[in-house]
């Protein structure tokens, strides 16, 4: 998928509101990406969205399930799980596929 950035059109000024719900869809987005490439893998997962906008797909383990969130920084978007884990998101298919290897062990 390609995302293109939140611009907003001349002569309008950007309001908190738009801009927020513009992050909170493109994190939606990411992460039902990052789920069907999970369910390519045989994996399922969970997506909770608050009202707020915060969003987290979870992934069920053996154990405690991982979270998984969509950060936004100066080098772009990227997945994030267990503080540690970081992965590129929104950048093509072979990326979606080497996080969703990385989440279910098998790209480590």
């Amino acid at each position: 998928m390609n995302y293109l950035p939140n611009t907003v059109p001349p002569g309008r000024k950007a309001g908190r509101r738009r801009t927020e719900t513009a992050v909170a869809v493109a994190r939606v987005r990411l992460l039902a990406d990052l789920a069907l490439a999970l369910v390519e893998r045989g994996r399922s997962s969970r997506m909770l969205v608050e009202a707020g906008g915060e969003a987290v797909l979870t992934v069920p383990t053996g154990g405690e399930p991982i979270g998984v969130v969509v950060i936004r920084d100066q080098a772009g978007w990227a997945y994030l799980w267990g503080g540690t884990q970081r992965y590129p998101a929104g950048v093509g298919l072979p990326g979606l596929r080497r996080a969703a290897a990385a989440l279910t062990g098998c790209g480590r």
